[in-house]
């Protein structure tokens, strides 16, 4: 059972001293805090620091984790069109409501439906 689970324990370790160091975070304030050894903090570290090394080397670009959480840090980066259709999330709400209002009945034929949309939208109160 213990074989089962040293995997998933051995990549958590790994990924705690990982975050640890994207934090900011010494290798000694890592082996202080979660009490690892200092061999694995140091092995985990040296792999980490060469894989970042070999990524910012190559022509590749940056992995995608990183871009998301980066986005995910610094909202600014997200720039929203005020006006873009696709963007504006108070479409979904009025859609809502209309779609909500003109099923109440059924429409025998798309003038009848169109009635009742742009009766909906002109009873529509913010």
């Amino acid at each position: 059972m213990a074989a089962m689970l040293k995997p998933s324990t051995e990549y958590n370790r790994r990924a705690a001293i990982i975050e640890g160091l994207r934090a900011g975070h010494s290798a000694t304030e890592i082996i202080r805090f979660f009490g690892y050894s200092r061999s694995t903090v140091y092995d985990v570290m040296a792999k980490y620091t060469a894989s970042e090394q070999s990524n910012e080397d190559s022509s590749m670009p940056a992995r995608k984790i990183h871009s998301k959480e980066h986005t995910a840090r610094n909202p600014a980066v997200v720039k929203r069109v005020p006006n873009s259709p696709d963007l504006n999330p108070l479409d979904y709400y009025v859609w809502g409501v209309v779609e909500r209002v003109t099923n109440k009945s059924r429409h025998p034929n798309v003038t009848s439906l169109r009635t009742a949309t742009e009766a909906a939208f002109v009873n529509y109160a913010l």
